[in-house]
């Protein structure tokens, strides 16, 4: 028993409605059992999780707290003002730690608390509840106040000024308004006001600027803070530049043949990402459904290794995980709900990992995931140590944590037209990149973390755009295009013609050049830089 406790180390708590450390129900002795034998009981010990995180989203709070071991369940408790402890939620699934309270009313301040249990049985005279450990003052409760992200957002612009007003949120006494060039605001003007209304100078009059509020509310030294407003954007839509990564002989990059080996086949690029130093290259062989990886100087042609045959399904996306050093792969088509590891130092297989998908989590069904059994996309998330995974023909993100055990899932708001390649998403967006075929129209679209669509940027490029991956602050992108190249080949026919010498006839023979030309399948595998993104 004192083994079992061990594991529950962090502080127990004293709730108003448990009325104490342990509940405990006890087997009455019967006619065959002795009085002096020992009784066995049964025992729910309740622990106390400290809450980690806690923030609002769009429809209410989202709370967090750590995975406890040994655990057999958790508790949700919430407490508005000085109310009692009621109970909003009970995970018998120990693979969910986030809760989404989407009953809180708006401006409500609101105490959460977290409880593990673990149901034991142990012998009366071992153990008694005096033996339990007391550790009191440690209740890891989180409070907040639920703030609605603001409303009626109006944007009047004059000259290289703009004006932004907004509807009053209730129990807010303050905002931040950002203004920004870029959608996804990289590099943005942030302004904190306790009124309506705030004025940014010094805009370039002929630019397009994102706006986006957020409230604020401070009591008693506790700040709450509301989800971001929906982006409103003036002057028309934006459209990110492009170039294509050259060689050393200053011609388009070309992943494969850049390799300098023969590799006949592996002629579509896939999924791609990079580690900071190296990136990592997916190339197909559709007839074989084989991969190799080429890991290459990113902006450069120089190629470091290429891997040798993997299967790896269609590998259609490819992650980086710094905390542990290795790639993950996103099969794509062919292999339901699996993903690999690659060592990317010597770029062979470490592993190979089905995902299970529960019927929810953290309060979202996962239904419509359970019937795309495919992933096409996959991210890491450095910040939260989690993968996100996208399934195919599913507007659905599925995160996980670092044992692929899945923790949550987000609800994308919108469904692009184009054909979905794959995805990026980091700690506050996620990004869809989708694309038309064989036409130009790639479309990066962008949401925020709640799955909350906030706009879309163009890539002026031909083919189909398969992955995007940063180098620190730059954006790289893989593309594919399939087309028809004119390949002229030199035929030589010889004939033989009769000339007369000395009056007679003497055979002579010639030979005559024929240049012929011919149409061939050819898949570009380029490499591109995004700007202005």
């Amino acid at each position: 028993m004192k083994k079992i406790l061990s594991v529950f180390t962090i502080a127990i708590l004293l709730l108003t409605p448990l009325s104490a450390y342990c509940e405990e129900t006890l087997t009455e002795p019967g006619p065959d059992v002795p009085v002096d034998e020992p009784v066995a009981r049964y025992t729910t010990i309740y622990t106390g999780v400290p809450v980690v995180s806690v923030c609002n989203e769009s429809n209410g709070v989202r709370i967090g707290w750590s995975r406890i071991p040994d655990t057999e369940g958790y508790l949700i408790y919430k407490q508005t003002g000085e109310d009692i402890w009621d109970e909003i939620g009970e995970y018998n699934d120990t693979r969910s730690i986030y809760y989404l309270d989407n009953s809180v009313e708006t401006g409500a301040s609101v105490t959460y608390k977290v409880l593990a249990y673990n149901n034991v049985t142990v012998d009366y005279e071992e153990e008694t509840a005096d033996e339990y450990p007391d550790q009191t003052g440690n209740d890891g409760t989180a409070s907040y106040v639920f703030l609605k992200p603001p409303t009626g957002i109006s944007v009047t612009r004059e000259g290289t000024s703009m004006t932004v007003t907004w509807d009053e949120s209730v129990n807010a006494t303050g905002y931040t308004v950002e203004c920004s060039r870029n959608s996804m605001f990289k590099g943005v003007r942030r302004k904190t006001v306790s009124k309506t209304q705030v004025t940014f100078d010094g805009l370039k009059a002929d630019k397009k600027y994102y706006i986006r509020v957020k409230a604020r509310n401070r009591t008693d030294g506790l700040l709450s803070i509301s989800y971001w407003s929906h982006s409103k954007n003036v002057r028309g839509s934006k459209k990110a530049s492009a170039s294509y990564v050259r060689n050393r002989d200053n011609k388009r990059l070309d992943v494969r043949e850049a390799s300098n080996q023969k590799l006949y086949g592996y002629d579509t690029i896939q999924g791609s990402t990079s580690d900071g130093t190296y990136t990592y290259t997916i190339l197909l062989n559709k007839s074989k459904n084989r991969c190799r990886i080429i890991k290459m100087m990113p902006g450069s042609d120089k190629v470091i290794k290429v891997s040798g045959v993997l299967n790896l399904g269609h590998g259609n996306d490819m992650a980086y995980d710094p905390d542990t050093n290795r790639l993950v792969v996103a099969h794509g088509a062919s292999t339901k709900r699996t993903i690999s590891v690659i060592d990317p130092k010597t770029l062979k297989r470490a592993g190979r990992i089905k995902i299970t998908i529960p019927d929810e989590i953290s309060g979202v069904s996962l239904s419509k995931l359970k019937k795309k059994p495919y992933f096409g996309g996959i991210s890491y998330i450095p910040m939260t140590g989690e993968y996100a995974l996208k399934a195919t023909y599913c507007n659905m993100i599925l995160y996980l944590d670092s044992d692929f055990v899945p923790v949550r899932a987000v609800n994308l708001s919108t469904s692009p037209n184009n054909l979905n390649q794959n995805t990026h998403v980091t700690e506050d967006y996620i990004y869809r990149v989708t694309s038309p075929g064989k036409k130009a129209g790639n479309i990066i679209y962008s949401y925020d973390r709640c799955g909350i669509y906030l706009g879309n940027i163009k890539i002026p490029v031909l083919g189909e755009l398969e992955g995007i991956y940063f180098v620190g602050n730059k954006l790289y992108a893989s593309v594919y295009r399939s087309r028809y190249i004119t390949v002229t080949k030199k035929i030589t026919k010889h004939y033989y013609k009769y000339k007369k010498v000395k009056g007679k006839k003497k055979k002579i023979r010639k030979k005559k050049v024929i240049i012929k030309k011919y149409r061939k399948f050819y898949r570009d595998s380029y490499v591109i830089r995004i700007r202005d993104f």
